[in-house]
């Protein structure tokens, strides 16, 4: 049996998940986050009473890591930068890979663990020559790869995911059985709670001039209405634009440097591919691969081929597709394998 610490936010997965390790006979030690000043966030601070006492509910140690300015510095003014440049990226990417899975994971094995647990919906196997793969969850509609693609092969290798093959009723119903107090919040909190409803606030706070009106304009320059902020738009939205238009028009580009939208009738703004950087890719190097491929996590997967140099991801859908928004994660799947992805940098 092993030490392991777990990541627990209150809820039911990274509890459940806490009570399946003590149950196999681990040595268990519940670890949360201190991810916003004290005070700072009501539900917050309800989370990190919520997993203290889903802890002590267990039997086991409970730590609180106060990770608090690096997630300012790593995750909010990063996402900030991010949507006042005019790109979309994903919060809970960026916190899974530097604060979760980065500074949390090194506290873990700083204090003697030797695993470290979370409770998402997410699997890890070997293959054949014994490297780490990340797998689909049992639960395709809980499945959280997607946000977990960045992990790196040393981290795999002493990560768990102790509710990876179960259903989603499943882990509720244990979690019941074992009357502890976070039952009565089916959904587990992720670190993407921080800023959810009130993300574009967030941004004009450290950017005012994303706050500020401007121009809507057609792919010609056409000046079509006003915007009221680039914070509070992404590529690939059609709903809140205030233009009325024959035909349904949606966000196909964000102008930071002049302060304005383009937009384009839905059926005009279909691509076939797009470039990726930055990757994390365990699948062969140089070599076009048939795949499936998420372009954002409540987006289905969808047939492709895909070609990962040394920090250069290109993929060729064999249907078109919209909706595909700079700075968001794109992910590759062959089959129930995590190939990797990349940030989505340009559409083609």
């Amino acid at each position: 049996m092993a030490i392991v610490w777990v990541a627990m936010s209150g809820g039911v997965d990274s509890t459940v998940a806490a009570a399946r390790l003590l149950d196999q006979g681990h040595d268990v030690t519940g670890a949360t986050m201190r991810l916003l000043p004290e005070g700072h966030l009501a539900s917050h601070d309800d989370c990190l009473l919520s997993a203290k006492a889903a802890a002590h509910a267990l039997g086991i140690e409970h730590v609180l890591v106060d990770l608090s300015d690096d997630f300012e510095h790593l995750v909010l003014a990063r996402v900030a930068d991010a949507y006042a440049r005019g790109t979309t990226p994903n919060p809970c990417v960026v916190c899974n890979e530097c604060i979760k899975f980065g500074l949390l994971f090194d506290a873990a094995m700083e204090a003697g663990a030797e695993l470290f647990a979370t409770g998402h919906y997410a699997r890890v196997s070997r293959d054949e020559r014994g490297r780490p793969q990340l797998l689909r969850a049992r639960d395709r509609t809980k499945d959280q790869t997607y946000f977990l693609y960045r992990l790196p092969e040393d981290v795999l290798l002493r990560s768990l995911f102790p509710i990876g093959e179960s259903l989603k009723k499943d882990v509720i119903a244990e979690a019941e059985t074992l009357d502890l107090p976070e039952t009565e919040r089916p959904e587990s909190q992720d670190v993407c709670f921080a800023v959810r409803g009130n993300l574009a606030r967030m941004v004009v706070e450290r950017h005012p001039e994303s706050g500020i009106e401007g121009d809507v304009v057609d792919v010609s320059d056409t000046v079509l209405g006003r915007h009221t902020g680039i914070a509070r738009y992404t590529v690939g939205q059609r709903k809140g634009l205030g233009i009325a238009a024959e035909t349904a028009l949606v966000v196909v580009a964000i102008d930071a440097r002049l302060n304005r939208l383009v937009v384009a009738p839905v059926d005009e703004s279909d691509v076939n591919g797009l470039v990726a950087e930055d990757i994390q890719w365990r699948g062969p190097h140089d070599a076009d691969v048939r795949c499936d491929v998420q372009i954002r996590y409540r987006s289905p997967a969808v047939p492709a081929r895909a070609i990962a140099q040394t920090d250069r991801l290109e993929v060729t859908f064999e249907s078109l597709q919209r909706g595909i928004a700079p700075g968001q994660a794109v992910v590759c799947y062959a089959g129930e394998i995590c190939l990797g992805g990349g940030e989505i940098r340009a559409r083609r």
